[in-house]
């Protein structure tokens, strides 16, 4: 039986003007390459993509093929982004940061495993069609006034929602559902209405405010589905809360 054989060998430090990944750019790339045991690891990794910063590490079984991956990513150009794929709104935009640690076997993308989190800042997210034609009046006007929070994992070749909120002037979104690895939608949307205007009457405000809310936000629930490149909405009132 042949001998097992393991070693560590430090790198020097790698450089990429360019790398693409996943359909994403990615400028000014260094790394330093770690092979310890029977690791091949890319440390420190450095870059800057869409207007922000990535960083990250990335760790190679060279026996298995099993590769992990953790990044964080901050002050990212949500329009930019967007655009890269298609998107031709120039409405939408917002700042993103956050993080994923993903897992994936060998020649099996499909089978990736992992976490994450978004944030979106300053964002203008309501502008986007689907939730335009939820909300009531003129999105616009808030322009750089919404936020969005998600929490997600990665498995079952899909990627599951567990948290996710959307804030903007006129309202607060509860979203929950799944986006499939090969596009597929299944997303439900709650909204709540604020009334901030009528709850400024003294008397009246604090008890109609809150029923209308309940109110519009029970006929307004939805379920997005079909294709990320062709979302439909279907309005669902007796859509449940678990």
């Amino acid at each position: 039986m042949p001998a097992t054989y393991s070693g560590l060998i430090n790198g020097e430090i790698l450089h990429a003007n360019t790398l693409e990944f996943a359909g994403l750019a990615f400028r000014d790339v260094v790394t330093v390459p770690l092979f310890a045991g029977r690791t091949l690891s890319f440390t420190d990794c450095h870059a800057t993509a869409y207007g922000g910063t990535v960083i990250g590490r990335v760790d190679v079984d060279v026996d298995t093929g099993l590769y992990h991956c953790h990044c964080e990513v901050a002050n990212i150009d949500l329009g930019n982004i967007l655009r890269e794929f298609g998107g031709n709104n120039s409405n939408v935009g917002g700042v993103v940061s956050g993080w994923i640690d993903i897992t994936i076997p060998a020649g099996k993308s499909d089978q990736m495993v992992g976490r994450g989190e978004v944030n979106i800042e300053r964002g203008s997210l309501v502008q986007l069609p689907l939730l335009a034609n939820l909300l009531i009046g003129d999105p616009s006007s808030h322009k750089g006034q919404d936020s969005a929070m998600a929490r997600f994992e990665f498995h079952d070749s899909q990627i599951q929602l567990m948290v996710a909120r959307l804030n903007s002037p006129a309202a607060r979104i509860a979203i929950k559902g799944s986006i499939g690895f090969d596009g597929d939608l299944r997303l439900y949307l709650i909204p709540k209405f604020k009334f901030d205007l009528i709850d400024q009457f003294p008397g009246l405000g604090p008890i109609v405010a809150p029923v209308l809310s309940s109110v519009t936000s029970r006929v307004a629930r939805a379920l997005v589905r079909g294709q990320v490149t062709k979302p439909v909405m279907v309005i669902n009132p007796f859509m449940k809360d678990d």
